[in-house]
C-alpha cells in the first residue's frame, strides 16, 4: 500500500455551548478532509499534509492536522499539484481514505469527552422475538 502511517500532529476540539444546555435531537455533522501540503521527498516519496474537520454547526468542532507519506508516483503527484493544486484521483482517494480511517475513530473519543454526538452513525438495536436485531443497512450480529 503506497500510503504509509498517518501521523496526527495537532488536535483542536471545542464545544461552543455548555453540556448542560439543551442538546438538539438531530445535529448535522459535516466531515472534511483537506490536503494542505504536498512536498516531494526523494525519488519515490511524497509528504502529504492534511486537515480533518468534523463540524457540528453551532454546537462544536473537532480538527486534526497531520501528515502521511505516499510512496510511488512522486512525479505525477508533484506535476498535478503544482499545476492545479490537485493530486491524481487514485492517489487522492487513497490519501483521503487513510486520513478518514485514522481521524474518525480519534474524533469519536474526543466527541465523547466533550459530550458531543459521535461523528459516525451508531446502529440502533431493537429486540424482536428475544433476539437483538440491528437496523437495516448494518452488519449482521453473530451469536
Amino acid at each position: 500500500m503506497p500510503v504509509q502511517a498517518v501521523h496526527v500532529t495537532s488536535i483542536e476540539a471545542r464545544r461552543f455551548s455548555g453540556a448542560e444546555e439543551d442538546n438538539p435531537d438531530q445535529v448535522r455533522i459535516d466531515h472534511n478532509s483537506t490536503v494542505t501540503l504536498v512536498q516531494r521527498i526523494g525519488d519515490e516519496a511524497t509528504e502529504i499534509g492534511f486537515r480533518y474537520t468534523a463540524s457540528y454547526g453551532g454546537l462544536g468542532v473537532i480538527k486534526l492536522e497531520g501528515s502521511t507519506r505516499f510512496t510511488g508516483e512522486a512525479d505525477a503527484i508533484e506535476r498535478t499539484w503544482q499545476a492545479d493544486n490537485e493530486m491524481p484521483q487514485d492517489v487522492a482517494s487513497e490519501v483521503h481514505t487513510a486520513v478518514m480511517q485514522t481521524c474518525v475513530p480519534r474524533a469519536v473519543g474526543l466527541a465523547r469527552d466533550l459530550e458531543l454526538p459521535p461523528p459516525v452513525p451508531i446502529p440502533q438495536i431493537s429486540f424482536e422475538d428475544g433476539q437483538a436485531q440491528a437496523d437495516e443497512g448494518t452488519g449482521r450480529e453473530v451469536h
